[in-house]
């Protein structure tokens, strides 16, 4: 059975949703476009394929020179 949503989420995307190993995800390059980005990655253990999703949802760490 493949992971919920939440339960990926929970695995901070390091599992595969489909055979839920976690040490065969491969992750593509990531693309962007305003404020979503995603990224497309594959599971070496079962071949599955998804597309991980993502929203902008502020920043941190700004440094203003003086």
């Amino acid at each position: 059975m493949a992971l919920t949503d939440e339960e990926y989420i929970e695995s901070a995307g390091n599992s595969c949703p489909n055979c839920r190993c976690n040490d065969s995800v491969n992750a593509d390059q990531t693309f962007a476009n305003g404020d979503s980005a995603w990224c497309n990655c594959d599971c070496s253990e079962c071949g599955a394929t998804w597309t991980d999703s993502y929203r902008l949802v502020g920043y941190n760490s700004l440094e203003i020179p003086k």
